[in-house]
């Protein structure tokens, strides 16, 4: 039994798409596929709200710990990486203390 599912055909399914994750799995389907939890959480969202909502939760809760600033260049960021921001390296580091500067 994985997940409360005694079928795995069922895990599968959400994987490919065919079937909405249910909210309430997404941090035990996380633990088990030793994936990103926020990641999953996420794509998981999307496949039940749209892009307007889910921009409205973004601004919600990550108003409460960002500033508008800081929302600027995570905005800037997935622009330029269109929305798949990669870990930042001591390189990129550096690069942005040089832009900065």
């Amino acid at each position: 039994m994985l997940c409360g599912f005694k079928d795995l055909d069922i895990i599968y399914r959400f994987l490919r798409g065919e079937r909405r994750l249910p909210l309430h799995i997404v941090e035990t389907l996380a633990e088990v596929l030793e994936c990103n939890r926020s990641q999953l959480f996420i794509l998981t969202l999307r496949t039940w709200f749209d892009e307007d909502f889910l921009s409205l939760l973004e601004e919600s809760f990550g108003a409460a710990r960002e500033t508008e600033a800081e929302r600027s260049w995570l905005e800037a960021l997935r622009e330029i990486y269109k929305g798949d921001v990669p870990e930042i390296t001591a390189t990129m580091r550096r690069r942005i203390r040089i832009l900065a500067g």
